[in-house]
């Protein structure tokens, strides 16, 4: 916005049998954008399903939470948080009662957290169909929400993207008479982005199940993956014991 405050405008989510996004202009404010999908993920065929957002901890998860704070008295969700020793968020636990005494729980986790790579290495490493695409990030602002004309200047894009690839990207839409539409162009880059993670994650757990025969949602962090594989593939509590200290000898060993 006008004082440099970043204010969420769009949203989405992907799953095996689900696919939405949203923009702002279909909604009062970005506060009840953001809870209307979190009302179309807990759906009961949904009951503890893990989603993973890219950068959950430092950016998604903040902006999730304050908007489901301020909408608190229009919805029933009961929120749970977990961090990790240093009191950073991990995850976000999102549940709420529904009729004949069932509830519905979803887990928000950072697939940073398991992968800390830019998604743009990730979709390449892990040779995915879809690939990171480029966006305008420093054009977008609430005056220019619904923006439609030429392509935005190539500063806009110089983070990641060459003065060559920008030319051919323009000449594209002047060559084909195109018109760049903000609203067009942001869902189709989040489209791409939910595809390309969703991609990334299908493929690391798989490789993963294949190696190790241990599920990634099992656990919230690249470490907590580690020790799951050890002590399920490789530990033995009856021949190498490893024995837990707490206390002072704890605390002299962190130290």
């Amino acid at each position: 916005n006008d004082v440099n405050i970043a204010i969420p405008y769009s949203i989405g989510f992907k799953s095996e049998n689900d696919f939405f996004t949203s923009y702002i202009d279909n909604f009062d404010n970005k506060d009840l954008m953001i809870l209307d999908c979190i009302d179309k993920i807990c759906i009961l065929k949904n009951h503890n399903m893990k989603i993973y957002a890219h950068n959950m901890s430092e950016f998604d998860g903040i902006i999730i939470l304050k908007s489901l704070m301020a909408t608190a008295n229009i919805h029933d969700y009961k929120i749970k948080l977990f961090s990790n020793n240093e009191g950073k968020l991990v995850s976000i636990e999102i549940s709420k009662k529904i009729a004949h005494k069932k509830s519905i729980k979803i887990s928000i986790l950072d697939s940073c957290l398991l992968l800390p790579q830019s998604l743009s290495k990730l979709a390449s490493v892990f040779n995915c169909n879809v690939q990171k695409s480029v966006f305008p990030y420093e054009f977008m602002a609430a005056s220019t929400i619904s923006y439609r004309g030429d392509v935005p200047a190539y500063s806009y894009f110089a983070n990641g993207m060459s003065l060559e690839s920008y030319t051919e990207y323009a000449s594209n839409y002047v060559e084909n008479n195109l018109v760049w539409d903000s609203k067009l162009e942001t869902i189709k880059y989040l489209e791409n982005d939910l595809n390309s993670l969703y991609e990334v994650m299908m493929s690391f757990n798989k490789i993963i199940f294949r190696q190790f025969g241990v599920n990634i949602t099992k656990v919230r962090t690249i470490s907590g993956l580690a020790f799951l594989i050890f002590t399920s593939k490789y530990y033995s509590p009856k021949t190498t014991p490893i024995y837990f200290t707490k206390g002072k000898i704890e605390n002299f060993i962190r130290e």
